[in-house]
C-alpha cells in the first residue's frame, strides 16, 4: 500500500493512466499528476483558466486531456513538462473524452443541434479527425420547417463493449422536455436504447455531476445519490439491484455552536474491470467493495485520511486508489492538502 501526499485538499476526480503507472487528481481549476512509478514525487499543481469538468489520459500515457467547463475548451497537460497548453476540437466544444490502451476520442455536442465523435489523430486539425456527425432538428416550432436545436447532450461515460450513455433533450425556446437517457453505439452514434426520465430522475443524475460508473457488461450503470447508490438500465433486459445505502457510519458532530450536523454522502463509484465488485467512497471516510452478484459488502477499508471524494481502478484491475480531503470529519483543513491511498486489489 502507498500513501501519496497531494497538494489538492478537496480533490473531486482521480484516474490511473492506461498503463496503470501514473495517476491524475483534479479539483476546480487545478490538476496534479504523479507521472511515473507512484513512489516518485508528483508534479507541482497546474492551474487552468476555468473549472475542470472531465479529464482523461492519452493512450500513450504521456498527456492528460482536460475539458474546461463552460467555455468548450480542452487543454493538454504534458507529464514531461508539467504544463497545460491549449488545443482545438473542430466544430464545437467537447462534452466527454474517453481513452483506453487502444485509442481515444471526444464526444462533442454543439449548440447548432449536432454532436460528433472526434478521434485522436496527429495529422488531423488540432490533433483530431471527425469519425461521425449526427444532426437533428426540432419538429416543434412556429413554422413547418425544422428548427435547429440548442445545447442538448450530457455525456456520462463509455462502456467496455463500445456503448456510451448520454442525457438528451431538445430545446429551441419552446420548452421541449428531456427525451431522457439514451445509450448509443460508439462506432456510429446510433441509438441502441432509450428510457424516458421524469424531471426528478434527470435531476438525480445531474446532481451527482454525471459521476457514472458503468458495469463492464454495458448492461447498467450506478450513480451516487446522497448517501445511497442508484442503478439505471442500459439495455431492455437489464436486471437492476435495489438502491443501496452506502454511508452507514455515524459522522462526527461538528465543533462550534450553531453548526449544522454533517450529512452522509456517497461521493464516488467505480466498477472493477472484471465487473466483480463495485467500489464506493463517501464522507464517512470508508471504501466499500460490493460483490456485484450478491450486493453484499465484501470488504471495507478505512485509512483515516478524511472524507473520501473519489475512487478508481487501474485498467488492468491490479490496483485501486482513493483520495481523501485531508481533513478528519469536521476538523480544520490541514495545510498540506489531501492524501491518496493506492492499494493492491485482491478479489
Amino acid at each position: 500500500m502507498l500513501v501519496l501526499q497531494s497538494d489538492l485538499p478537496q480533490a473531486t476526480g482521480l484516474a490511473f493512466s492506461p498503463d496503470g503507472q501514473a495517476l491524475v487528481a483534479v479539483t476546480g481549476d487545478k490538476v496534479q499528476v504523479w507521472p511515473r512509478w507512484l513512489d516518485k514525487p508528483p508534479r507541482k499543481v497546474a492551474t487552468v483558466q476555468s473549472s475542470l469538468e472531465r479529464f482523461a489520459f492519452a493512450p500513450d500515457n504521456k498527456k492528460v486531456y482536460l475539458y474546461q467547463s463552460g467555455n468548450s475548451r480542452v487543454r493538454v497537460y504534458t507529464l514531461a513538462t508539467g504544463k497545460a497548453t491549449k488545443t482545438v476540437i473542430p466544430d464545437g466544444g467537447p462534452s466527454y473524452f474517453h481513452t483506453d490502451t487502444a485509442g481515444g476520442f471526444v464526444l462533442s455536442s454543439h449548440g447548432r443541434g449536432s454532436f460528433a465523435r472526434f478521434d485522436l489523430d496527429p495529422s488531423g486539425p488540432g490533433g483530431f479527425t471527425r469519425a461521425w456527425l449526427l444532426e437533428r432538428t426540432s419538429t416543434v416550432g412556429q413554422s413547418n420547417k425544422g428548427v435547429p436545436l440548442g445545447s442538448h447532450y450530457y455525456f456520462g461515460g463509455v462502456s467496455a463493449i463500445g456503448t456510451f450513455v448520454s442525457l438528451e433533450y431538445r430545446f429551441n425556446g419552446n420548452g421541449e422536455p428531456y427525451e431522457g437517457l439514451v445509450v448509443r453505439d460508439v462506432a456510429d452514434g446510433a441509438a441502441l436504447f432509450k428510457k424516458k426520465l421524469k424531471a426528478g430522475e434527470v435531476s438525480s443524475i445531474l446532481e451527482c455531476g454525471l459521476k457514472l460508473a458503468i458495469h463492464p457488461s454495458g448492461r447498467y450503470f450506478a450513480i451516487p445519490h446522497r448517501n445511497n447508490i442508484r442503478f439505471w438500465p442500459m439495455t431492455k433486459s437489464a436486471k437492476l439491484p435495489a438502491e443501496l445505502e452506502n454511508v452507514d457510519v455515524k459522522l462526527p458532530k461538528p465543533k462550534g455552536k450553531g453548526k449544522a450536523p454533517l450529512k452522509a454522502e456517497c461521493s464516488g463509484l467505480a466498477f472493477h474491470p472484471s465487473g466483480a465488485v463495485l467500489a464506493a467512497v463517501g464522507n464517512d471516510g470508508t471504501v466499500k467493495l460490493y460483490d456485484t452478484t450478491t450486493w453484499a459488502v465484501a470488504r471495507t477499508f478505512a485509512w483515516d485520511i478524511g472524507p473520501l471524494r473519489a475512487v478508481c481502478f487501474a485498467p488492468d484491475g491490479t490496483r485501486a486508489a482513493a483520495i481523501g480531503t485531508g481533513r478528519p470529519g469536521a476538523g480544520k483543513r490541514p495545510k498540506e492538502g489531501g492524501k491518496i491511498v493506492v492499494w493492491d486489489v485482491d478479489l
